[in-house]
């Protein structure tokens, strides 16, 4: 969850009541204590309002918000607790990669994975994310800026964010797809807001569904590969312009003189438009 200093001023929290449903359905998914999203989430932007001076006034800078809650049972156990803490971080940050809006490398590594089927991929977890670390920092020490999770050679997401492709089909559609939230998957708040932008966009097919990597490998040998992009809370949207995959570098196009794909660069558009305050919509949350 993040906050963004608008261009006229305000302060906008990005969709925060999806973010708090997420938070709410993790918590839940290991046993602690339930809570009351809608009061946290008022606690949340009273913090915000207080720490208004550290939501950066620059574009593509923002305050990032992590809830988090902990066991806080005074015992050994494996067992659900019956007290836990709830406390949020905050952090002004900048643009996720260095290198700006521009194009990623991904490694797909078939040794391990990040989810499993009847698993926790779908829920925010530390569990998701510090098995992947080692993994992660190999792919780094190859020249790649993420890793491309695989499970039973499906692509499921990358790094710790979704992927989304845009392709012609078998069928001649120009389709924009991603992987389904049915358990390999995070549900991520900007995946929602990239299908729906997508939808009301109404120049292709929009699907949830799975790529596999011999379908992926077919689309880009037969030249159907549009373009491809990541998208999670901490990056917006990155271009993604290869994936190495079995000792094979698979080149994905990407416009050069922008950096990204055109309709990468149309989403991001829409998204920072609302978090900046440009326009005026419900997903931007006035909150100072």
């Amino acid at each position: 969850m993040k906050a963004f200093h608008g261009v006229d001023g305000k302060i906008r929290m990005f969709r925060p009541e999806k973010n708090m449903q997420r938070f709410r359905t993790s918590v839940r998914r290991i046993a602690l204590p339930d809570f009351d999203e809608h009061e946290l989430l008022e606690c949340i932007k009273e913090l915000v309002r207080i720490d208004k001076r550290w939501v950066p006034n620059a574009p593509d800078f923002s305050l990032y918000i992590r809830p988090t809650a902990i066991s806080m049972n005074n015992a050994l156990g494996v067992r659900a607790p019956e007290q836990a803490k709830i406390f949020v971080l905050t952090t002004p940050v900048g643009p996720y990669f260095p290198s700006g809006f521009k194009p990623i490398r991904l490694y797909a590594d078939k040794t391990y994975i990040r989810a499993f089927p009847g698993g926790y991929g779908q829920y925010k977890l530390g569990a998701n994310y510090g098995p992947t670390i080692k993994i992660s920092k190999e792919a780094e020490q190859k020249g790649f800026h993420q890793v491309l999770w695989l499970t039973a050679s499906k692509i499921t997401e990358i790094g710790a964010s979704n992927i989304f492709f845009v392709i012609i089909n078998d069928q001649g559609e120009k389709e924009l797809t991603t992987a389904p939230t049915d358990g390999l998957a995070l549900p991520g708040v900007v995946r929602d807001s990239v299908l729906e932008l997508g939808r009301e966009m109404k120049q292709f097919k929009v699907t949830e569904r799975y790529i596999g990597m011999d379908e992926f490998i077919k689309i880009v040998q037969e030249k159907r590969m549009i373009e491809a992009f990541g998208a999670g809370t901490a990056m917006t949207l990155a271009p993604v312009e290869l994936i190495h995959y079995d000792g094979v570098d698979y080149n994905i196009p990407v416009d050069p003189q922008h950096q990204a794909g055109e309709i990468t660069r149309a989403i991001t558009k829409k998204i920072k438009d609302i978090q900046y305050g440009v326009v005026k919509h419900p997903w931007g949350v006035e909150i100072a």
